[in-house]
């Protein structure tokens, strides 16, 4: 079985990446959400709720 292993090195030339908080969801998930993150009460989720409702408001 080993020899079906291959090994093999990726040069990575560009890495793309977007940027997305769920505005495809209603208004009601949103909500709850944010005051699911903010209950965390961590900073990080604190951060995040704080995005998500900038994200929202436009």
């Amino acid at each position: 079985m080993c020899r079906g292993i291959i090994s093999f090195r990726l040069s990575i030339d560009s890495i793309q990446a977007q940027f997305k908080l769920s505005q495809n969801k209603n208004v009601k998930n949103m909500n709850g959400v944010i005051n699911g993150l903010e209950q965390l009460n961590t900073n990080s989720a604190v951060a995040m709720a704080a995005k998500a409702t900038n994200q929202n408001n436009g």
